[in-house]
């Protein structure tokens, strides 16, 4: 009986062994993260923004995107950066009334009320809109009568500070016929001049104070024109008043947060404020229908 019993023991041993030499089973994966909140989105319509497109598309997007999300959140509105990528494609897009609401310079205002019956919602109050003439540094020209004849790079056609008041400026009070050339964006035109390219270049102080010091350091302002009110923030006559209240106030609104000034301050809008079709009348009496060129 106990050779029996030693021998059942020895079995037991023997298989408890051999599952315990068995495979490993795999360790249960570890329990999976929380899916991120799925952001809410607003419903109703969706308002389109149109800026114009004074920057490189990438720079646009990262000044806008940000500024469009924020309002979106106070309002509770849909509003959608509707980005264009050239000056003329944004004129045709306020032409034709695709904007719902659009950043657009004075000038483009005076055209966008006259065809569309834009308004005007907000403003800057804080600076005025003018425009520069810049030569290289290195260049001989110090004056703008030494431009007649010459090649004078502009952004557009249309731009107002940088291109259509400076050219109806040179031409009517400096008797200067130069030789205009429309590079698209105030980048290329700093980057022409300084290249030699062109013996001078229109822009605006902001986009030339957001220039890397090193290109800044190679240019001088040779003149600037008197200063307009400058770009407003207008919206079509198609968009609900109480829509319109809301994104007025809240544009309004973020000059009283940190926050919102940072993004107020990319535009630049430092101070925004109520704007009137009376802010723009000097333009309209101005005529300067002989330089602008409508969009085809």
């Amino acid at each position: 009986m106990k050779i029996f019993c030693s021998y059942c023991s020895w079995c037991l041993l023997i298989v408890v062994g051999l599952i315990g030499c068995g495979p490993t089973p795999p360790p249960k994966p570890p329990p999976s993260p929380p899916s991120p909140p799925v952001p809410k989105v607003a419903k109703g319509p969706v308002y389109k923004i149109g800026v114009v497109p004074q920057w490189g598309s990438a720079r646009l997007f990262e000044i806008w995107q940000p500024l469009v999300t924020h309002l979106s959140t106070q309002t509770g509105l849909n509003l959608k950066l509707e980005p264009t990528y050239s000056i003329p494609n944004f004129e045709t897009g306020f032409s034709e009334g695709e904007y719902d609401f659009a950043y657009m310079n004075p000038y483009h205002f005076v055209c966008a009320q006259r065809n569309q019956g834009y308004m005007p919602l907000v403003r800057d109050y804080e600076r005025q809109l003018t425009g520069i003439l810049v030569a290289a540094n290195h260049s001989d020209i110090k004056s703008i009568e030494q431009l007649e004849g010459k090649r004078v790079d502009f952004p557009s056609p249309n731009a107002l500070g940088a291109s259509l008041y400076m050219r109806t400026l040179l031409s009517r009070q400096f008797y200067v016929e130069c030789e205009p050339k429309f590079v698209e964006t105030h980048e290329s035109v700093y980057l022409n001049v300084i290249s030699g390219k062109a013996a001078a270049g229109g822009g605006v102080r902001r986009t030339l104070e957001a220039q890397s010091p090193e290109i800044q350091e190679q240019l001088r302002v040779i003149y600037e024109t008197p200063g307009v009110a400058p770009h407003p923030i207008a919206y079509h006559p198609r968009v609900p008043k109480e829509v319109v209240a809301k994104v007025k106030a809240a544009i309004i609104e973020m000059a009283k947060t940190e926050d919102g000034k940072t993004l107020l301050a990319g535009i630049p809008m430092t101070a925004p404020g109520n704007a009137t079709k009376e802010d723009y009348q000097p333009l309209v009496d101005l005529k300067l229908e002989e330089f602008y060129q409508a969009p085809e």
